[in-house]
């Protein structure tokens, strides 16, 4: 008896304050529609497109400027691709002078449109695209069509028996990289990329690693794709969409909307994850609320851990969306998936 009660003076606000923010989260944290959707696309506001890299802007100019990709994750990329929505639209900002400003439209289309700018093909060829550090300080790059010459005459001829043994090599590669007991098509592989592109090791090593990959992402990218593309056209300002998906931290990792109007519970304050707007007359017509743990600890192993841990430690580690998808680093994005996909899959009016 004396344990549990020992126990709860120093570790029961854990309890009590995960208990009452789960409860205050189930209940208050969710999407909410007030207005059905009546379009067929989607405006997503201003994004950054950085330029950055060689590997990027060698393999062909319409990378210059943003690959949907790298504006879109293939979650928006899948509803194009599954017509789920006809159009995905946005304004660039870049250092580049062409695109910078311009409002762009996503669409899903053939193989051979002229305005492709995310296939199997150009994915394929960003992938297999390899830029690498030589023994002299200096970069280097082996475009798709070399490395598909070096996978032909290397992988396909004479490592694809040794595939099951690769971890067993690879060890090997690690320590030296002409090891006895690394096969011997391998070495020749290994003297061909230092006699030829004067590879570093590491690279070396990162090169062979790419070889196996090789069958398997052109598999799913053809799974992905299924014989379509991605194409992009400029489109004047008055044509975008009238829906606007507005995420309440931009690009810079700022807060950029106003708070709910909920009043702080036990444990738990408030905030927008996300809205969609109606830009005819700035009508919100969908919100997304979050929930993060707060609270002020009262008992013996939270006051040592207040003295301890830094505030966004002890009181930010903790939130959550839509009742119960934990917001964090890479789980955001599936709080913003399901918001807009029920946003666009049911027209009918909800409120749940």
């Amino acid at each position: 008896m004396w344990f549990i009660i020992w126990f709860f003076v120093c570790f029961g606000d854990i309890f009590i304050g995960y208990v009452a923010f789960y409860y205050n989260a189930y209940k208050y944290a969710r999407n909410t529609y007030f207005e059905p959707f009546k379009g067929d696309s989607l405006y997503l506001g201003e994004h950054k497109v950085w330029l950055s890299g060689e590997k990027v802007s060698k393999i062909s100019e319409y990378y210059i400027g943003g690959w949907p990709n790298s504006i879109l994750p293939d979650f928006y990329t899948r509803l194009l691709l599954d017509n789920k929505i006809k159009y995905i639209e946005y304004k660039e900002v870049s250092e580049h002078p062409i695109n910078n400003g311009k409002y762009f439209r996503l669409y899903s289309s053939n193989e051979d449109d002229k305005n492709c700018v995310a296939s199997k093909e150009l994915k394929t060829r960003l992938f297999f695209s390899i830029s690498y550090v030589k023994n002299d300080g200096t970069k280097g790059f082996i475009e798709y069509d070399e490395f598909l010459e070096l996978y032909n005459k290397y992988y396909k001829k004479y490592l694809e028996n040794y595939n099951k043994y690769y971890a067993y090599w690879d060890y090997f590669l690690d320590k030296n990289i002409f090891h006895e007991k690394i096969p011997t098509e391998i070495k020749e592989l290994i003297t061909y990329l230092i006699k030829i592109y004067n590879m570093k090791n590491s690279n070396i090593i990162a090169f062979i690693d790419y070889l196996p990959k090789y069958k398997s992402i052109i598999a799913e990218l053809e799974e992905f794709y299924k014989n379509k593309c991605i194409a992009r056209v400029q489109i004047d300002k008055n044509e975008v969409s009238r829906y606007e998906y507005v995420e309440c931290t931009n690009s810079d990792y700022e807060y950029i909307c106003d708070y709910p109007d909920i009043k702080d519970k036990a444990w738990a304050k408030f905030k927008y994850f996300a809205y969609i707007k109606d830009r005819n007359n700035n009508k919100k017509i969908a919100q997304s609320i979050f929930t993060y743990k707060t609270g002020k600890p009262f008992l013996l192993y939270s006051t040592i851990a207040e003295v301890t841990a830094p505030p966004e430690v002890l009181y930010g580690s903790t939130k959550l969306c839509n009742k119960n998808i934990n917001v964090g680093v890479y789980s955001d994005s599936e709080c913003r998936n399901i918001f807009i996909e029920n946003f666009i899959n049911d027209k009918e009016l909800r409120n749940e």
